[in-house]
């Protein structure tokens, strides 16, 4: 039983090993993606604890900074956003290049994800400016 159990485990870690090997662009474009979110996350905080809740432009966002507290809020938005979005482009990609699908080489996954990271960059560099004034 145990042998077996430890075979399944090295079965599945290989199989996810090989998921990432062969979607090198995705997972650039989703490291790119999360570090942006990360960055995002962090001037967020910053911001809505100089300027409070309400200066928040997104409203979900600002509803669960309301309702969990400044932190908590960030953090729940980002486990609620993160992995649809991750999980969307990917499955995105995989549409696109399937017989029933666009038939195309153009990874559009892969291509929201940068504009989703560059949106995110983008974000955060406004909160940064507006609590700390630099540009």
């Amino acid at each position: 039983m145990q042998e077996k159990l430890e075979s399944r485990t090295l079965n599945m870690s290989k199989k996810v090993k090989d998921l990432i090997v062969k979607n090198k662009n995705y997972s650039r474009a989703a490291a790119l993606f999360v570090s942006g979110q990360i960055c995002d996350s962090l001037s967020t905080y910053d911001f809505v604890s100089k300027f409070g809740s309400s200066a928040e432009a997104n409203p979900r966002v600002r509803w669960l900074i309301e309702n969990l507290g400044n932190p908590e809020g960030i953090l729940a938005d980002n486990l609620l956003t993160q992995p649809l979005i991750l999980t969307g482009t990917y499955f995105l990609n995989k549409f696109v290049k399937s017989e029933k699908g666009l038939n195309t080489n153009i990874p559009l996954g892969d291509i929201a994800l940068y504009a989703f990271g560059a949106a995110s960059y983008a974000a955060a560099l406004y909160n940064l400016n507006a609590v700390y004034n630099f540009l």
